[in-house]
């Protein structure tokens, strides 16, 4: 990795302007001819300099922040995984800058992009986003880097995810082993890579068994309790005779359940309902959501562990990790009627 720094002397030196001018273009501050700007810009650019903020920074070379992105910081899933971060980075002595991209493509890149000029010790990337522009590729280069829940990885930076697949075999093969044959994967979005992965595991199964795999697509990027709700409603008129739900998430599971109770619709006794996450909210009571818990505080841990050893040892080689997902019983699955 070069962790080279490009300073402000050689974008100067580079636009053949003085450091004053240059600086006077990167902060907005005082006036500058436009034939000044451009060459200063082009410099920026050729070099692919980036203006430190923090003087501190600038003469400790550290600044004792690590970045975070994530798609959405208030999934209950995401929530969890932010909360052990943020926990075991403090026990480094290190803050934390939440980010989150919201499942846009141009935010995503410019949040890394302002995290990385502002000196970030190191970065952590929890978004679903499988591939970057060659730009800011170039710039996470430079500063060490963990991918959390991604399937892939790129440029040598480790990873840590859950083997989705699996976790799609153990749903599956639980419902089938209570004797449901009607069972629908609800909520599979085609943009997550992850979500994909468990409804290719479902239907992996469903072919072993001879079952017809049942799917009920989510057409938007939000797993809530509301998305939930919509969908089970309109899979059930169009599978009057199901008897188990798969869920995506806990939240779409959480969401049939509520559809479940305005329907009359006894669970388990008349519908099974799995969900895949094991957030706080499955085992909030009444609920009891039997559902694939992913080892979160682990999957965090693993990765702040990992990201202190890569500032620390920037040539470090790294291993990617795979944890094993694994089925938790409450009382939301039952044998089929």
């Amino acid at each position: 990795m070069d962790r080279t720094a490009v300073t402000i002397r050689d974008v100067a030196k580079t636009a053949g302007v003085s450091v004053a001018t240059v600086s006077r273009v990167l902060s907005g501050a005082g006036p500058t001819s436009p034939e000044a700007r451009q060459k200063v810009i082009d410099a920026v650019n050729v070099l692919k300099y980036i203006p430190n903020f923090s003087a501190r920074t600038m003469a400790s070379h550290k600044s004792n922040m690590i970045g975070l992105v994530v798609d959405t910081p208030f999934s209950p899933y995401m929530s969890e995984i932010i909360s052990y971060i943020e926990k075991a980075l403090y026990a480094w002595n290190f803050d934390l800058i939440l980010c989150g991209a919201y499942y846009d493509v141009s935010r995503e890149e410019r949040l890394i992009s302002s995290l990385i000029s502002r000196r970030v010790d190191g970065l952590i990337i929890a978004t679903g986003r499988p591939s970057y522009s060659e730009n800011i590729r170039e710039l996470l280069r430079r500063v060490p880097a963990v991918l959390i829940g991604k399937t892939n990885t790129f440029d040598g930076h480790p990873g840590i995810t859950t083997d989705y697949f699996q976790g799609g075999v153990i749903g599956t093969r639980h419902l089938l082993e209570l004797g449901h044959r009607k069972i629908v994967f609800l909520g599979r979005r085609e943009v997550s890579t992850s979500q994909k992965l468990r409804a290719d595991g479902y239907a992996y199964v469903c072919d072993q068994w001879g079952v017809e795999p049942l799917f009920w697509d989510n057409p938007e990027n939000e797993n809530s309790v509301q998305m939930g709700y919509s969908m089970a409603m309109a899979c059930r008129n169009a599978y009057p005779d199901l008897t188990a739900v798969f869920a995506a998430s806990d939240s779409l599971a959480i969401g049939t359940i509520k559809a479940a109770d305005e329907l009359g619709i006894r669970i388990p006794e008349q519908l099974s309902v799995l969900g895949y996450d094991n957030t706080f909210l499955a085992s909030t009571p009444r609920i009891n959501l039997t559902t694939i818990d992913q080892p979160k505080q682990l999957m965090a841990e693993t990765a702040v562990r990992m990201l202190i050893d890569h500032i620390r040892n920037p040539e470090m080689q790294f291993d990617n990790t795979l944890l094993m997902p694994a089925l938790v019983k409450r009382e939301t699955c039952g044998p089929c009627p």
